[in-house]
Formats: structure tokens, sequence, C-alpha cells
């Protein structure tokens, strides 16, 4: 229901405002100092390096087969950009023989909408996978455990992709695939399957095919990132874990921490550890690849002040989301800023500094993040220097980064060497 108001007439009677004159007084000329306010960006100053200067050539390599952590990516390294095409193939064993009822393409859509998403976010949309998943099993003649898949047994790594690429290629032109992922039964006991390994280079009939990897029964548990991990050494990238786990049996007992696999690049790369919440790839991984451009890196290697404005690694098309400091031909500090988001969950607003040295290898710590001095975090999980911590300054080497103050969506970042 509603109710009807009628408003009544108002007369509204005039008022006269009596104004009473007001002296003028003669015009003083009045001097006002010009004040400007200063800006974050009205302070920068440093003085940039050509790209060729911070851009480390590759050094030593290491035994799983990728090159190290320079700029040269090898020539069976997938593409930066462009459309990869991905064939999912499903294997059994003589002990275990095909009798899942889902088909092989449900048994495989946890992977493919998560790693697209994956790669979109981390390459800034470059890259697209076309996914065939073959519906006819590959049966091998042998028992599953015969193939050597746990974990810590390389040999099995290319043992049972040759087996499997021997029938394949009677039916496919391997060539036309960029990839291929081999399915492992899910009956399979996670103890025999374990491992979801990588190769890069696998031979067969005198012949080699590029980038396959399995589809083992961790994947199953630990979910996408798995594969996304393997197809990083397929775009180039070597692990940067140390691999004090060389057998399950001594993390499991207790012998070895398995933790102290991450001391190095702790929970912050793809590449050191896949499963937790901060596993974006680092930026000098992107650079290398070619996911972050030469003009997106402030190179620097004068031992002077420089004040520098950085942008958030996912921020494509603001400025620098890299600075790169030269310390000599084969080793760089890197400073990239971090703040949360899908691939970086956990993250606080900060900076995450660690050095590439190219002159040393995988298990020494090519990569390795620079500890400030609240760090105590076994994988380094508390690295980040910010403002809103207390602690935004971090040391190595004579050169010392500190946070000036977050300003559009970036942070305005003070570096000085001491021989300045």
């Amino acid at each position: 229901s509603s109710t009807l108001i009628q408003e009544e007439e108002v007369v509204l009677d005039p008022v006269v405002v009596e104004v009473t004159p007001v002296e003028v007084l003669p015009e003083v000329e009045e001097v006002i100092d010009e004040v400007v306010e200063e800006t974050p960006e009205s302070r920068l100053t440093s003085t940039v390096e050509p790209p060729e200067v911070c851009r480390l050539e590759d050094g030593l390599t290491d035994f799983r087969g990728p090159s190290g952590i320079g700029m040269d990516i090898k020539n069976q390294s997938f593409p930066s950009s462009g459309f990869l095409r991905i064939a999912v193939v499903y294997v059994d064993f003589s002990d275990y023989r095909w009798q899942r009822s889902e088909s092989t393409y449900e048994l495989t859509r946890f992977l493919i909408d998560p790693i697209q998403a994956y790669y979109d976010a981390m390459s800034g949309g470059r890259v697209q996978f076309e996914w065939v998943v073959f519906d006819e099993i590959i049966s091998l003649p042998l028992r599953a455990e015969e193939y050597n898949i746990t974990r810590g047994m390389d040999a099995g790594r290319v043992d049972i992709k040759n087996a499997v690429n021997t029938i394949l290629e009677r039916q496919l032109n391997l060539n036309e695939w960029d990839a291929i992922l081999y399915g492992i039964n899910p009956d399979v006991p996670e103890e025999i399957a374990d491992n979801s390994p990588t190769s890069l280079i696998s031979g067969f009939n005198d012949s080699y095919f590029y980038h396959m990897a399995l589809i083992g029964m961790d994947t199953r548990r630990n979910g996408y990132v798995n594969i996304d991990h393997e197809m990083g050494h397929m775009f180039g990238l070597p692990d940067l874990y140390v691999n004090v786990c060389y057998n399950n049996q001594v993390c499991n007992d207790g012998t070895v921490n398995w933790l102290l696999q991450f001391q190095h690049a702790g929970s912050w790369s793809l590449m050191s550890r896949a499963d937790h919440p901060n596993n974006e790839l680092m930026g000098w991984e992107r650079y290398k690849i070619g996911w972050i451009a030469d003009e997106e890196v402030h190179c620097i290697a004068k031992k002077e002040e420089h004040i520098i404005h950085i942008h958030p690694l996912n921020s494509e098309g603001l400025g620098s989301r890299l600075i790169a400091i030269n310390l000599n031909e084969s080793q760089n500090l890197i400073i990239e800023m971090r703040k949360q988001d899908a691939y970086c969950k956990t993250c606080d607003t900060g900076l995450l500094v660690y050095t590439m040295d190219t002159s040393i290898t995988h298990e020494s710590g090519y990569v390795k993040i620079v500890r400030p001095t609240h760090s105590s975090d076994i994988t380094l999980q508390d690295a980040l220097i910010t403002n809103r911590s207390g602690f935004n300054q971090v040391s190595y080497e004579g050169w010392q980064i500190e946070i000036i103050e977050e300003y559009q969506q970036g942070l305005i970042v003070r570096i000085i060497n001491e021989d300045a």
C-alpha cells in the first residue's frame, strides 16, 4: 500500500538583506614562492647498461640434460611463442592390463585447462597448447617394474619411452608433435610408478625424438603442477632443487630432511618446488625463454647509487620487471618484485633477490636466493624483503638493496655499492 501526502502551499515572504559596503584596499602584489612537490619519478637516477652486459651465456651443464641457466636456449627447446601440439598416449603392462571404465580423455582432463592457464600467465599469452588424447592403449610386453620407472631409476625415463616409441612410430609421424606424454595405467601401484620424469632427447631406431614425459602416479597425487614442471624443462629450464632424495628411502626413513632439496631456490619457482602455492617462474627464467623483453630488464654494473622503479613480475608493459646487477661474466644479482596473485598465493608485496651463476652446477646452486637477516625458514618462504614487515633491505657482496616506498603498482628501490 502507499500513502499519498498532499503538499501544502507554502508562501515565502521576501527577505531583504542589507549589504554593508566594504572598503576597497589598494592592490598589493603578492610574491608566492613556487613549490614543486617531489615525486618518486623525479628522484629516479641510474646508469643503465646495454642488455648484453647482463645476458649471461651458458656455462656448465648438469647431468639432467637441460643447459645451464644462461641465455642460450638449445635447439631442442620449445619455441617461446605459438602453438604447441601435445599428444597423450596411455600404456599398460603385462601384469597391469587396461581395465579402466573412464576414457583416456577423462583421465587427462585434470591436466589440460590448468596447464594452459599457468603458461598463459607465465608467457603473457604467447603460447597455446593443442592437446590430442589417443584412445588406443599401447600394451608393453614386460611387467611394469621391469621398466624401472620408480624415482631414482633414471634409466627408466628412456627405457619405457623407447619401448613405446618403437610401437608408436608405426602409427604416427612423431615429427608432427612438439611433445608426447605417456600416461601410465592408473592401476599400477604408486611404489612401482611414482615418477613423472622428462626426457629431452630419446633415441630409438637410430633416430631421436624430443620432449617426452611420463604421467606417473605422483602426477595423479600432486596434480597438474608436475607436468607444468616437466614442460618447464621442455622450454629449456633446468631444475633448481638439490637432489638430496636420490632415492625415496633416505627421505622416507628420515636419514635426510627432504626439505633440503629447496635450500637454494626455496619455494619460489616451479622448477624448484612445483607443489608450492608460490610456484610462478622466476623473472630470470622468463627472460631466458623470451617472456620478458630486454627493455623490461634494468641492467646495471656501475658502483654508484641507483634509484629505480620496479614493477610486479606479472605486470607486462608498465616498465622494468627485473633488475640485473652484473657482478662478472658468469654472475648476476637479480631483483624482482613479487605480490599476491594466482601463482604467488601467499606472497606479500616485496622483493626477491637471488644470484644467477652459470659457472656452477645445478647441485651447487646456480640459482641461489639471498637471505635477508631475518630469514630462517628452511625453504626460504621468509626471504622477501618488504616495507610492511619492517625488513626492507638486504646486502650481497658490497651491494645494498633497499625498498624506499611503494608507488604506482610498483616499488622504488635504492641500490648502492659500498665502494660508491
